[in-house]
């Protein structure tokens, strides 16, 4: 929290230190800039304004519709899920201009390629990606991301090979690891998949989604105690999340600790009093003490 303060603060000194007026069309994209660096929503609002002043000032300016696809992005969390979708819209448009203006930047490519997932164009999205691949064959992200969407598509033998791409460029890039020991998962592969999470987890150890498949990999091997020494540590990190709990208490429920997995499903209903898995848990220990 003091962190962000103090980011806010820097803003609008920052802001406060340009001109008086803004007047070219970089002038109002550069506030815009700043402005979008608040995590606000009134701020990235503001921003909005003053890219949508640069391109009025300047329409080619392909660099404003970038960012301002971006901005739309991110905005489409902070507002309903109609209006977000709506948002991903207005970005989707925003990524044309930009890549009318300047085909050639491979990161407008996969800016494109993220938000038509958000649509569920998955198809189109993977056009994307292979576009911005063409004009970087070192884009991680682009390799990932078009692992991610094939596996989604149990396409795993593709998926694979843009996994292995990456780690053949880059051995310690752990979110292809980490996706590659979720599809080992989803195929039941759990030994393989467990390799893959502890060799992501040497990377960053305290990675709460890594320890948590981790954690539910050794649930569905039968090793509930290994598993809620994973739920544990995520817990001492995030303890609001119901998830954790809910995990945790399913294990404690399989090993017969019927009053502890109670306590856990209790923790989830305080957390999310209408989470529905943690209701059916807590009448079921319930009725079977």
């Amino acid at each position: 929290m003091f962190k962000k303060i103090i980011i806010s603060i820097l803003i609008v000194l920052i802001i406060n230190s340009l001109p008086v007026k803004a007047e070219t069309a970089e002038d109002w994209y550069c506030k815009g800039l700043l402005y979008d660096h608040s995590e606000s929503k009134f701020d990235k609002e503001r921003a909005m304004k003053c890219f949508d002043k640069a391109l009025e000032i300047n329409p080619a300016y392909f660099e404003a519709w970038y960012a301002k696809g971006l901005l739309c992005d991110t905005l489409k969390y902070m507002v309903t899920f109609e209006e977000g979708k709506k948002k991903s819209e207005e970005a989707l448009k925003c990524f044309d201009k930009a890549l009318e203006l300047k085909p050639d930047v491979a990161c407008i490519w996969y800016a494109k390629g993220l938000t038509l997932y958000d649509l569920e164009k998955k198809d189109d999205a993977i056009k994307c990606f292979d576009k911005a691949l063409e004009l970087d064959k070192g884009y991680l992200e682009a390799y990932l991301f078009k692992g991610f969407i094939l596996g989604l598509q149990k396409n795993y033998e593709e998926a694979y090979k843009w996994y292995d791409k990456i780690l053949e460029i880059d051995p310690t890039y752990q979110h292809a690891i980490f996706a590659k020991g979720l599809l080992l998962a989803d195929e039941g592969k759990y030994d393989e998949a467990l390799k893959c999470y502890d060799e992501a987890l040497k990377l960053d150890p305290v990675n709460i989604g890594y320890s948590f498949n981790k954690g539910m990999v050794l649930a569905k091997q039968g090793k509930h105690e290994e598993a809620i020494i994973c739920y544990d540590k995520d817990i001492a990190q995030c303890p609001q999340l119901p998830d954790m709990w809910l995990n945790k208490g399913i294990s404690l429920y399989e090993l017969k600790k019927y009053d502890d997995a109670l306590k856990c499903f209790e923790r989830v209903l305080e957390l999310s009093p209408e989470n529905s898995d943690g209701k059916t848990w807590k009448e079921k220990v319930k009725s079977e003490r």
